[in-house]
């Protein structure tokens, strides 16, 4: 699994980068292309997807987009593509609003996505989306929130932290892990 790739762009395509890694190059599908330059180094967190008959690098310049793109992949009827084609047609901060909004008119508006899709995003993410002072913010907590549920711990007990979070706009997502980790100690203790 390829977790983050550091490296050069050689190549920009209309919806992948070529990322030049120790003489390997990388084709990395990316939602913007047009906002990176050929020759600049860039760190891309990745979604390695593995098929039957394919494999593929998807690319974001964000732990906390990664932790989105991974949301919205899980959503019934909406693969890597077509998330990312989601991404790269809409603003993230306006997809995260219309979602915890239930706008499914709004998500209709975007290329590709129908009725029945629109539908099943809303009734999948719509409450597993934290909104908080930012979206990047909202991203991260929402990243943790799955962290946590996959750590065993009821929705009850995160949603009593989650509030209890403090200061966590420019913080990783392991830090903000540990600072919620700490505060469901001292919950349970």
């Amino acid at each position: 699994m390829i977790a983050y790739l550091k490296g050069n762009i050689v190549q920009i395509n209309l919806e992948s980068l070529i990322v030049e890694n120790n003489g390997i190059g990388y084709e990395v599908f990316f939602a913007r292309p047009e906002t990176v330059s050929l020759n600049q180094d860039i760190q891309l967190f990745t979604y390695h997807r593995i098929a039957e008959d394919d494999q593929s690098l998807f690319g974001f310049t964000k732990q906390s987009e990664l932790s989105f793109f991974k949301q919205l992949v899980s959503v019934k009827g909406i693969g890597a593509k077509s998330a990312m084609n989601i991404f790269a047609k809409v603003n993230i901060d306006n997809l995260i609003s219309a979602i915890t909004m239930g706008n499914i008119d709004f998500l209709k508006s975007i290329n590709g996505v129908g009725n029945k899709s629109a539908a099943q995003i809303i009734l999948d993410l719509q409450g597993k989306l934290a909104i908080s002072k930012s979206s990047e913010s909202s991203l991260v907590v929402s990243g943790l929130q799955d962290s946590l549920r996959s750590l065993g711990y009821r929705s009850a007990e995160i949603a009593a932290i989650t509030e209890q979070l403090i200061d966590i706009e420019g913080k990783s997502e392991p830090e903000v892990l540990k600072q919620a980790l700490q505060l469901l100690a001292k919950n349970r203790g």
